[in-house]
């Protein structure tokens, strides 16, 4: 157990969501939201209910926290940590690479993209949704999209709700697993090298797991946040300087 966990409230000194509502419109109103009725589990990606998706402690429930009007934007609410600490973390490095596994749509690609990211990394199996449905959402993403390319190094990896792992196999094609929760710990003993880990990555943000032992002693704890949904990870060289852009949105600080 870690103690001493820098705790943040996300929605504290800051309108950050409240900005990035006004670009809703946009995941709601696209030329992907016809296609999303060919999904084979379509109401996973219906964007005005995404804040209703369950998390991974509340599955196959709703969790009670979706109810709270502050989750402004149509995202599963445990990605909003992702899109909170590149903000505050990266706002002086609008050229790293984001990377989410396991994204879906895309609809996370579009709010990093209106705050002035432009590298994102799609890591996606297309089992949940329809390829034309991602290529259609992607058309709005201001930036670029590199989709299941192993070759790319991210800075930040964001792989919420669901665990998805990407390597390359024997022939040079990528492989994408996806974990749900019931076999993740089976998983894990299976394998001990899920997370694609490589010199650039600086922030890894997950569900709330304690996955330290797979990102290996260069990393450690971050931070939680105060709706104890969601973690992050960081390098140890990169600790000192995440914790002081941080303190401001400490809880209870």
């Amino acid at each position: 157990m870690e103690y001493n966990v820098l705790t943040i409230d996300i929605f504290k000194n800051n309108d950050l969501f409240d900005r990035l509502s006004k670009y809703n419109y946009i995941i709601e109103l696209g030329d992907h939201v016809d296609l999303i009725d060919k999904a084979p589990y379509p109401a996973w990606f219906v964007p005005k209910t995404q804040v209703f998706n369950p998390t991974v402690r509340s599955y196959p429930n709703v969790d009670s926290i979706s109810c709270d009007p502050k989750w402004k934007i149509n995202l599963t609410i445990v990605n909003y940590m992702v899109v909170f600490l590149s903000h505050v973390l990266y706002q002086d490095r609008k050229d790293i690479i984001i990377e989410d596994m396991g994204c879906g749509v895309g609809y996370l690609f579009l709010y990093l993209s209106k705050l002035g990211f432009r590298n994102f990394s799609a890591i996606e199996n297309f089992s949940h949704i329809p390829k034309p449905c991602f290529d259609a959402l992607i058309y709005y993403v201001d930036g670029n999209v590199a989709l299941n390319k192993v070759d790319i190094n991210p800075h930040v990896i964001n792989t919420t709700l669901n665990f998805f792992s990407r390597r390359i196999t024997s022939d040079g094609n990528v492989f994408i697993e996806l974990c749900l929760l019931p076999d993740y710990d089976k998983k894990i003993e299976k394998d001990n090298s899920l997370v694609y880990v490589n010199s650039n990555l600086e922030l890894f943000v997950n569900f709330y797991h304690r996955r330290s032992s797979i990102l290996g002693d260069d990393f450690k704890l971050l931070c939680v946040d105060s709706n104890d949904m969601t973690e992050a990870y960081c390098r140890k060289d990169k600790y000192n300087e995440f914790v002081e852009k941080l303190t401001p949105y400490k809880q209870g600080a």
